[in-house]
């Protein structure tokens, strides 16, 4: 579930405002707030799987992350750097939604045009709840303005 900001009324398409998964929403005409759970099986599959040519073999930036590897891998270290030979990755499903950590936005939607809408000046993204409701004080955002669609199983 991700939020789309569609680029032309008559067709479908556009562009990603906030990506998976998006699992709560609420708005009013000048305002979008929402809540996401990140995709952690992107990021360390990223960091998993970085090929170091001159090894062939993949160069483990975070050694902490080989608990997400299989038991079957082999692991070594070689000038100070940590490699691993993969024999694949079958990802837990909590990678995906990861519910342990809670993204919010604010969509600021009160000068939207179409063509002249700024992603950059519009969108404030908070991993802490305390910096959202900072914000929302500071745009004065109504307290009556609440997560009114939020899905259940993924919160």
């Amino acid at each position: 579930q991700s939020l789309f900001r569609n680029s032309d009324t008559t067709r479908y398409g556009g562009s990603t405002v906030i990506p998976e998964t998006v699992y709560a929403i609420g708005y009013n005409d000048n305002f979008i707030i929402a809540k996401r759970h990140p995709n952690k099986q992107d990021s360390i599959g990223d960091r998993l799987f970085r090929y170091d040519k001159n090894r062939k073999d993949y160069l483990l930036e975070d050694p902490k992350d080989t608990i997400w590897l299989s038991k079957d891998d082999s692991i070594y270290q070689e000038n100070g750097l940590w490699y691993h030979i993969s024999n694949g990755w079958n990802p837990p499903d909590s990678l995906y939604p990861y519910r342990n950590e809670t993204i919010y936005y604010i969509i600021d939607i009160r000068n939207y045009e179409s063509k002249e809408w700024d992603r950059k000046n519009s969108v404030f993204e908070f991993t802490k709840e305390s910096d959202f409701i900072d914000k929302k004080k500071e745009l004065n955002i109504s307290n009556s303005l609440t997560f009114t669609m939020v899905n259940k199983e993924l919160e």
